[in-house]
Formats: structure tokens, sequence, C-alpha cells
């Protein structure tokens, strides 16, 4: 899945890995963002502002409509499927700041999974569904932690840049691609699961957006050239050779979000 301006607001399409096939999913006139795809690729998620205000909404792909599903939280961001269940992890905010909340989309009940004073975003599960890397600004700039849901203990992967948001944990469940602001820019980074081994894989333009292919072995990237004013989909080697542009149809409008469902012909 990826977010087009396209038709003039932000609405969520659907393509082959090579930008063929462009689909739109949805028609309405809003802001839709951070699309994402259920483990078993059979539903999708997104976040929209069609009531005004941002709410998590999931569709299954073989109907039409989309289900709001309701949290009773004044801000519904981000999201991540957990693999081993029904349920997605996102940010809720109502009198408190942001926290993450597993969500389970069947009950529409929801299970606080950081309580504190600190801005707590991006959600991303492991593989296995036991542990959660997310953003938080506890040491003052947002950095990548892990979470680990059998015992709630969390560690910290990131303490160079100023800004490091976006994690993306690889499918083999070994790296985590984020995103870091260096000199006003944005590059893409990956480093090990245990935090060791960091590099920037993106040095042209502004990088975000890091999706894993579902073999680990290709990202997609939405990233804006330098001297351009939109951005488009790149898809690149892991360890970020290999760039090349994803052709969606041309035109000037702005590719971004991307999400590659977990087969590999397809980016929701």
């Amino acid at each position: 899945l990826f977010v087009s301006n396209r038709t003039g607001t932000k609405e969520i399409f659907q393509c082959d890995y090579d930008g063929k096939n462009v689909t739109q999913m949805t028609m309405n006139n809003s802001i839709n963002l951070a699309p994402g795809w259920s483990s078993n690729a059979k539903k999708i998620f997104y976040t929209s502002y069609v009531d005004d205000r941002p709410n998590l909404f999931v569709r299954e792909l073989r109907k039409s409509k989309a289900k709001r599903i309701k949290t009773n939280s004044a801000i519904n961001i981000g999201g991540s499927w957990d693999p081993r269940s029904e349920s997605i992890a996102l940010t809720l905010s109502s009198k408190k700041s942001p926290e993450l909340y597993l969500v389970d989309i069947r009950t529409r009940t929801k299970e606080a999974l950081t309580n504190n004073y600190h801005i707590d975003v991006s959600p991303s599960f492991s593989p296995d569904g036991h542990e959660l890397a997310f953003v938080s600004d506890k040491a003052g700039n947002p950095h990548i932690y892990v979470l680990n849901l059998r015992n709630y203990d969390v560690r910290r992967l990131t303490y160079e840049g100023k800004y490091n948001s976006e994690p993306a944990w690889s499918p083999d469940g070994r790296y985590i691609a984020f995103t870091r602001i260096e000199k006003g820019k944005f590059y893409v980074w990956v480093l090990r699961n245990d935090g060791r081994s960091g590099r920037r894989l993106t040095y042209d333009g502004d990088a975000t957006n890091p999706s894993w292919s579902p073999n680990s072995r290709y990202m997609i990237i939405s990233l804006k050239e330098n001297n351009s004013r939109r951005y488009s989909l790149y898809i690149m080697r892991s360890d970020g050779s290999g760039m090349v542009r994803i052709d969606t149809g041309g035109g000037n409008y702005s590719d971004t979000d991307p999400a590659w469902s977990p087969y590999i012909n397809s980016i929701h």
C-alpha cells in the first residue's frame, strides 16, 4: 500500500512492486495515512481524518467498505498488526501524553502497553510478535526503543542523532530500519535488533518510510530527490544498493507511506 495525493487529497493506493496495476483503495476525499497489512494479507488498515479527527479503519480486501475501530480516544495514529492475533498496536491519546495500546479489532478492547508522561509512537512488531519497536522522547529527543511484551522490559536501541523515527522490523527478525534526521535531511538507516552495527543506507534527498520485502532482501522507501518538490517510491536492496524509482503512473504528485504486503509482488 502507499499514500498518494494524485486525486487532490491523500488517498490509499495499491500497486505491484514494479508500480504496475495501481488501484485506489480509499475514496473519501480526506487525509488517509499509515496504511498496513494484516498478517494473512486479507485485511488492510489505515488512519483517516474522514471524521475530522484521526481514526483507525480496517477493511477486508474482499469487501469495499472499511470499518472504523472505535477507541474513545482523541488521537489514533500509526499501527502495526500483531502477528499472533487480530489486534493492532497503535498510539492513542486523550488527556495524557500519547501512549501505545494493543487494540483487538473484533472486541474493540484495548490494552495499554506503555503508561508514562512521554510521547510513545510508531510501533512495529517483531516477526514473532514478542517484541515491539517504537519511538519515544523519554531521553529528551525521539529515539528507537524495544518493548518486550512478555515481561514489559524496555531497551534502548539508538543513542546517536537528535531525531530517530519510523522503525520497521525486518521479516527475518534480524534488523530494524528507521529514519534519522541529520543536518536537516531525512535518511534511512538500519541496525541489528540488538542496536549494534548501525549504518546509513541513503545519501541523497529526503528519504523516509522504510518498508521491507517479505524475504528481507529489499526495501521500499519514499524519497524526495534534491531540488524536487515531490516524493516518489524507490526500491533498493537491504544494504542500500541498486536503488530504482518505482513509476506509479507519472504526474506532479507525491507517493509516500509505502507498506509492502506479506506477498512479494504487491505494495499496500
